[in-house]
């Protein structure tokens, strides 16, 4: 939420430390983690896509609004990045008017037009300096939150995209650079002929299309040499920092590899900048089974864990930034908290872990358990074990293969309701004036799991064991997940709904 910072920055908070730069960054870098346990006050003031022109202006802003960072560190996948509308769009349109804004949007389009200016062109800048010139269309699905959002005050990332979602990289670490080198040298570059709208004489110049860039693009470096500038200038350290991951060249063009490595070494050699590479300068060792969202390309929760505490080692030794109390900062670490503590839930996959987090959750947690078709034949003892953590009375070791079973079990009250049978079963309760409808049906009745809430189906119906997470205080479902106890890795699987976090997030961002 780079608009919030834009807010914030008016305000008397002076921040030791930025980070800006693309998703890799936002999803890598946890600011109130760095706080708790380092006492540094930073802001992750990266966005989706970012363009360094994005990233420039941004710096910029923040020496402007008269901040004194002793450190901003920016995101090395910027310099492979080619300006996109998006990026720009996602600051541009939540700034007002001023001369920075203005060169941004003049750079944006003086790069992306080869510096010729259409008349369409002048209309769609028009479009970036004014938004209402774009969006003008859009009355009839505007409410009170477009003009009045009220979580500015009440923000508590401080820029982090916090990511329980768990989807494992299949690319084996030793493979990216082979296949990274492959791409570069056999990739079929597609011709395109450009009109050169300067040239009188209509010639046609040619430029290639790489699937993968390997250099740093020219005009991003000088951009770079801009920002480097302006941070010596205002006595600030710039760091060239490269989060994790661990992608195939072929199908990823954001693929980090050895070559890109070393084409920004040299650059940050020749400007006199700190480069530190998590993929190849540093012993983070990151579980890519686990620690990522979406199969290598961007960190979960979990892995921004370790990149936070490991960068924070870095700024504490290497840079000798201070611990200092913020109290914006201290007001918001119980909202945090209890953001962090669902997607800590919602990451775990070891199913005692899991059971152990829930049961020791310092909320008021409603838990609905349904088994679907066996839950008996793989169940071990660390299985029963986690099962008694959630308070449950039923001996496990005399349930019979394929049998079902229901159970509501509150964080307040312990059990609810507990039943273990040899046939279907349904169970009905009210929860906060909402019918809750559960089902459990073994091998016999069809292999079935339910859990209705206010008619609108929760249970990922997986084989196993089927659990559902309400928040009473909220009344929000805050996880989703099933453990196949007859599968080997007897994991939990949870839905891939980055839904349920933001739907909490906006939940405490409501409240005072």
């Amino acid at each position: 939420m780079v608009f919030v910072l834009m807010k914030l920055l008016n305000w008397i908070v002076m921040w030791m430390f930025f980070f800006v730069g693309t998703s890799h960054m936002e999803f890598s870098i946890s600011p109130m983690k760095l706080y708790e346990d380092y006492g540094i006050v930073t802001y992750n003031a990266s966005t989706s896509m970012q363009p360094i022109e994005v990233t420039n202006f941004l710096v910029h802003y923040i020496f402007d609004r008269g901040q004194k960072p002793k450190v901003i560190a920016m995101d090395a996948s910027s310099l492979f990045l080619k300006s996109n509308e998006a990026g720009v769009r996602y600051v541009s349109d939540n700034v007002g008017i001023s001369k920075n804004k203005i060169q941004l949007i003049y750079n944006y389009f003086a790069n992306n037009n080869n510096k010729c200016f259409s008349l369409d062109a002048y209309k769609k800048a028009l479009g970036f300096i004014l938004p209402l010139y774009k969006y003008h269309t859009r009355w009839e699905e505007l409410n009170y939150g477009d003009f009045f959002p009220n979580i500015t005050q009440n923000y508590f990332l401080q820029g982090f995209y916090a990511c329980s979602t768990i989807n494992a990289s299949m690319m084996p670490v030793e493979d990216v650079d082979v296949i990274a080198s492959q791409v570069i040298e056999n990739q079929i570059s597609e011709e395109r002929i450009i009109a050169n709208r300067d040239n009188k004489e209509n010639e046609l110049s040619y430029s290639k299309d790489k699937t993968y860039i390997d250099d740093a693009l020219d005009y991003n470096v000088q951009i770079l040499e801009e920002i480097s500038k302006t941070c010596k200038d205002h006595g600030c350290q710039l760091i060239l920092l490269k989060n994790p991951v661990n992608t195939s060249a072929g199908t990823y063009s954001a693929t980090w590899s050895n070559v890109r490595h070393d084409n920004i070494q040299k650059i940050a050699t020749k400007l006199g900048v700190v480069f530190i590479d998590l993929n190849y300068d540093s012993n983070l060792v990151i579980d890519w089974n686990h620690d990522t969202r979406d199969g290598g390309c961007h960190l979960n929760y979990l892995g921004a864990l370790k990149v936070t505490d490991y960068v924070g080692e870095i700024l504490r030794d290497k840079f000798a930034i201070m611990p200092r109390k913020e109290y914006e900062y201290e007001k918001k670490i119980e909202k945090y908290n209890k953001y962090i503590e669902f997607a800590e839930i919602q990451a775990k996959y070891d199913f005692k872990d899991y059971a152990k987090s829930v049961r020791e959750s310092r909320h008021n947690l409603i838990i609905f358990i349904s088994a679907n078709d066996d839950m008996r034949a793989g169940l071990n003892t660390s299985d029963i074990e986690a099962l008694k953590y959630l308070d449950l009375k039923t001996d496990f070791n005399n349930m019979n293969y394929r049998d079902s079973f229901i159970a509501v079990v509150s964080s307040e009250e312990g059990v609810i309701y507990e039943k273990m049978s040899s046939r279907k079963q349904i169970y009905t309760l009210s929860l906060d004036d909402e019918d809750v409808i559960i089902s459990s049906g073994g091998f016999l009745d069809g292999c079935s799991s339910s859990i209705c809430i206010d008619g609108e189906e929760k249970s990922l119906n997986g084989r196993g064991i089927n659990i559902v997470i309400v928040d009473a205080e909220s009344g929000l479902v805050i996880d989703r997940s099933y453990c196949d106890t007859c599968d080997h890795k007897h994991e939990v699987i949870h839905a891939r709904d980055e839904m349920l976090l933001v739907e909490y997030q906006n939940f405490l961002l409501k409240r005072k």
